[in-house]
């Protein structure tokens, strides 16, 4: 047995995310299903998957269907300060039902925007600039239903937003690009988890509060 980061214990009386990513090295990924692209230069991956910010992400194949609550957990280095005039992507799904997470760029006041279903905009944080940790760990938390939903980061809400979302199917699962393999992320993932209930607010601030 070999030992690495210790992941996030699963909030709720140890209730299990229904996705989650071990991340320790690319041959664990590998079992799990996951391709590192692109393919002659693959992301790192030792105790957390290293992207390069240009070229280099992760696609879980994964058949899933976006239900009408759910949790997504990302816990994250970044090499890059919020206020980069960049679109960054966390995730991503199938080009038609999106689960896109992505840090906007200075038109857009470098918001962390959610777009699920078929191009709703759900979720849009603007107020987060205080407790985002540049070059150190971060936990980003999004708890989502048709008709509310929170972006937690740091131990602190930072949005909320009523829109409602289109539930449908997709197939893969896209870490640190979007779909089409732009905007990718400069950073290292240690933990990705995605749950099909709503996580209360006592179990988000919990599981994103750094220490």
């Amino acid at each position: 047995m070999r030992l690495g980061t210790p992941k996030t214990p699963a909030p709720g009386g140890g209730v299990e995310p229904v996705f989650r990513l071990d991340m320790l090295s690319a041959d664990e990924l590998a079992g799990q299903g996951v391709t590192l692209l692109p393919a002659l230069t693959p992301p790192t991956v030792n105790q957390g998957l290293v992207l390069n910010g240009t070229t280099q992400y992760a696609v879980a194949r994964k058949n899933f269907i976006l239900p009408a609550e759910f949790t997504m957990y990302f816990e994250f280095t970044p090499t890059f300060n919020y206020t980069v005039d960049a679109n960054y992507v966390f995730s991503d799904s199938d080009a038609l039902y999106r689960l896109l997470l992505l840090k906007y760029n200075n038109v857009n006041l470098n918001r962390i925007l959610l777009l699920l279903g078929a191009g709703a905009i759900y979720v849009d944080g603007p107020n987060y600039g205080a407790i985002w940790r540049t070059n150190q760990r971060n936990k980003l938390c999004v708890v989502a239903a048709t008709g509310a939903g929170l972006i937690y980061l740091n131990g602190m809400a930072v949005a909320t937003a009523n829109n409602p979302y289109t539930i449908g199917y997709f197939n893969n699962v896209v870490i640190g690009a979007d779909y089409f393999g732009g905007n990718n992320f400069p950073g290292t993932f240690f933990d990705v988890q995605i749950y099909t209930r709503l996580l209360t607010a006592a179990e988000a601030l919990q599981l994103t509060t750094v220490t």
